[in-house]
């Protein structure tokens, strides 16, 4: 098995998952190793096997990747990307390889439903945000011609202030969210669905 094999049997998704980063997102996430906010600083493209940052203006390939993120030389990169894979380098038969195969292929589609569902479950919760958006938008314009000395102008006041809050308070969940790792994913949807029964 050649590193380009190697390489190709994985996705960047399984690679960045495995090294601790989120799920991604249309192919992009934050830079998790070295703290950028950015929530597409990172861009991946496994069609043509390279990632880049926008933040720093640097393109890699896998191993360059994971030689960056565990600042180690290409062989040990090799090895990790391996390990990923489920099988070792040096003894790899054909039929491990084939079943290291299957195996990444079935992680592939484990993080796929994963990201599924916690899109199906951010566009559940957007709608609500949204409409507390709509609420705190239509009060403000509503308040700015209302008489200052009218009680009713304050209660309109306060539900716009309610209404900015709740909507802040999901967008910071939502944010929460898109930056958590597939375990934590896991662990989420494992908690609300005991919630649920």
């Amino acid at each position: 098995m050649t590193v380009t094999d190697l390489c190709s049997m994985l996705s960047w998704e399984q690679i960045v998952t495995s090294l601790g980063g989120p799920l991604l997102r249309h192919g992009r996430c934050e830079a998790w190793f070295r703290e950028g906010d950015n929530k597409s600083a990172l861009s991946f493209d496994d069609a043509k096997g390279v990632g880049y940052d926008f933040a720093t203006g640097q393109g890699y390939n896998k191993i360059g990747f994971v030689c960056l993120l565990n600042h180690c030389t290409r062989p040990e990169a090799a090895k990790i990307l391996a390990g990923i894979a489920g099988f070792n380098l040096e003894s790899s038969s054909r039929e491990s390889i084939a079943k290291a195969k299957d195996q990444a292929l079935n992680r592939q589609r484990d993080l796929l439903a994963l990201r599924q569902w916690r899109d199906q479950l951010l566009a559940a919760v957007r709608d609500p945000r949204n409409l507390a958006w709509d609420r705190a938008n239509r009060l403000n314009r509503q308040t700015t011609s209302m008489d200052p000395d009218d009680p009713k102008t304050w209660e309109s006041v306060k539900f716009e202030l309610d209404s900015r809050e709740r909507a802040d308070a999901i967008d910071g969940w939502i944010s929460l969210v898109l930056a958590m790792t597939p375990a934590e994913l896991r662990a989420l949807r494992r908690d609300l669905h005991m919630e649920s029964r």
